[in-house]
């Protein structure tokens, strides 16, 4: 079998089902792992809706038991729930087997060791592809047991015991028709809150929208139904669980990093000097009102698996653009967490939610996505970083560049889950971001020329 590597990623292993990804590379995966991990420990293992995942998981069992790992097999869960059981059984590591947030056709493998923390590229994907690629293993006589639990009940009641919903609360809630129906509806209900759930049924081909709350046309409905139905706010999660889309009672989107400020402010109300993580696509508002309430901002690299890891280290709390959020009283980002806070944190007001993320306005552009391959993406924003450094131009470099003018700031990097450049852009006006996007964009293009690119 020949292995395409562009399924190892930075903090995942992700591709086309069968093409790219398959029951021959999820059995080697396994065993790479297994060897990774150790024969005698033991790995908690689910996976999501989509029907390719029971063949991927039942090969991926295989390889760590050939490898002499014994495996807790937990099922059709949201990821959260494969991190929860791995801390809370105090277990040596996990893997679940999702396509997450992408369309139909998709599917893929996180991996994570002791305390929920995934593997990124450099902690071990990278390891398992060499050992996959090398394709030897080692197999140890006394094969790993498999046994079959359920942990769903005791996940919700433990997330419950963390949250205080403190006033009735109109909440409308679009599962998608992912992996997070039944966790979402044994929750809310017991929210003692008014709630009306969206496209709750499973369905691995997402025939309303496709499951990424990031995505302005798949918050359409959300919008339409909180507008209708008077709801105080509306909560969107991704295909597994670990992300989520927010509106407010007007059916306005609200960023990630709009709300990470929102729990940063009702955080600095209790405890002054508190850390606050986030990444480069976030607002400049977001270090300027977390400086402001007393607290200390700082950028780290995208990625649930780098954040999550920073977050540990640093007690912080730590959020991204995408809808992950991250909690130090909390083991690691998990969306449906993350949402119950949002919402304790807005029962815990007389103010209407649009009323909170008030915080005034720098203009953005939306999140723009270029096709560019993968061998080529990661050179190529080194080239564009290099060409405004030369310019004189303050370049922040934890993750792609991100160029900061006067006026505000543009980002250009490679995504690290697809074949695709992610550029974003802020000014204090509508004038300075026109200004800054065309300067940048400018480069972009007689850059791309090189490589034979047209954008």
């Amino acid at each position: 079998m020949e292995v395409d590597k562009n399924v190892f990623r930075a903090y995942d292993i992700r591709g086309i089902f069968p093409t790219q990804i398959n029951e021959e590379l999820a059995n080697k995966i396994g065993k790479s792992f297994g060897n990774l991990i150790g024969a005698g420990k033991e790995v908690i293992i689910g996976k999501d809706l989509r029907s390719s995942g029971e063949n991927l998981k039942n090969a991926l069992i295989e390889g760590l038991s050939y490898s002499g790992v014994y495996v807790i097999d937990i099922g059709t869960v949201p990821t959260p729930v494969v991190y929860f059981v791995i801390c809370n059984e105090k277990k040596d590591g996990g893997a679940i087997v999702t396509g997450s947030h992408l369309s139909s056709g998709w599917n893929g493998i996180k991996l994570c060791k002791e305390n929920g923390l995934p593997l990124t590229y450099e902690t071990g994907i990278g390891k398992i592809k060499d050992k996959v690629i090398e394709g030897e293993f080692y197999e140890f006589t006394e094969k790993g047991k498999v046994v079959k639990r359920e942990f769903i009940d005791k996940y919700v009641q433990y997330l419950l015991s963390k949250i205080e919903i403190n006033r009735k609360l109109k909440i409308i809630v679009d599962i998608g028709n992912g992996s997070c129906g039944e966790v979402a509806k044994k929750l809310f209900e017991n929210l003692n809150c008014e709630v009306k759930f969206l496209f709750p049924e499973p369905d691995e081909t997402f025939p309303n929208h496709i499951p990424d709350p990031l995505r302005e046309e798949t918050l359409k409905y959300l919008r339409e139904e909180v507008i209708k139905n008077e709801g105080d706010i509306g909560i969107a999660y991704d295909g597994d669980g670990d992300r989520i889309g927010v509106v407010d009672e007007k059916g306005n989107i609200i960023r990630s990093d709009i709300l990470l400020i929102l729990i940063a402010k009702s955080a600095l109300e209790k405890e002054k000097n508190l850390r606050f993580l986030f990444e480069v696509r976030c607002s400049r508002l977001t270090s300027e009102i977390i400086k402001k309430s007393g607290g200390i901002p700082e950028f780290v690299r995208v990625g649930h698996s780098y954040i999550m890891k920073e977050a540990r280290k640093k007690k912080a709390i730590g959020g991204e653009l995408s809808g992950h959020f991250y909690f130090p009283e909390y083991y690691y980002d998990d969306g449906f967490f993350a949402s119950l806070k949002i919402l304790e944190i807005l029962s815990n007001s007389d103010k209407k939610l649009s009323e909170m993320v008030n915080f005034g306005e720098y203009y953005s552009s939306p999140e723009i996505r270029i096709s560019y391959p993968d061998d080529k993406k990661f050179e190529f924003v080194e080239r564009v970083k290099e060409i405004f450094v030369k310019k004189r131009y303050e370049v922040i470099t934890v993750d792609g560049a991100r160029i900061e003018f006067e006026s505000g700031w543009g980002l250009v990097r490679a995504s690290n889950t697809e074949p695709k450049l992610v550029l974003r852009f802020e000014g204090k006006s509508k004038e300075s971001l026109e200004e800054i996007k065309n300067k940048i964009m400018g480069v972009i293009r007689e850059e791309a020329e090189k490589d034979g690119i047209k954008i």
